[in-house]
């Protein structure tokens, strides 16, 4: 069920998270040339300090890396890569009750998409998938 990913693979799994995150007429607006304007930049720079969709696009992109076959709640181990994750956003430990009260009508889905999407790229990717060997665990892979 867990397998290691080489980082072309590690493209096509962020690829197919978008696709079934956002629809095509946002991921057209998004462009292709993975170069960020100034623009950009500061967009995701605001979406990080706003802490309700940073928390919550952190915590979908680790579930949706490394969890899509499912987890326990109170899993510790995915507690753990859970706040180092969140740790790269400057965000508070992670807790299941901060995500289930979460008021998903309330989230700036631009701003979501935004983290999601950084979290998903090489840099800030390798990152956690780096800190979720540290805790043994791989990458989710669908066969």
């Amino acid at each position: 069920m867990f397998a290691s990913i080489k980082k072309g693979n590690l493209r096509m799994k962020k690829r197919c998270l978008l696709l079934s995150l956002v629809t095509c007429a946002t991921l057209a607006a998004c462009g292709g040339d993975n170069v960020n304007t100034a623009a950009e930049t500061k967009q995701v720079a605001e979406a990080k300090a706003e802490k309700i969709e940073t928390y919550y696009a952190v915590t979908k992109c680790v579930d949706d890396l490394f969890y899509s076959g499912g987890y326990d709640v109170g899993d510790e181990t995915r507690e753990a890569i859970m706040s180092e994750a969140l740790a790269l956003y400057n965000q508070p430990k992670y807790e299941q009750s901060k995500i289930d009260n979460i008021d998903h009508s309330a989230i700036d889905t631009t701003k979501y998409i935004l983290v999601y999407t950084e979290c998903l790229s090489e840099e800030v990717g390798d990152k956690i998938v780096a800190i979720a060997k540290s805790h043994g665990v791989e990458q989710w892979v669908e066969e």
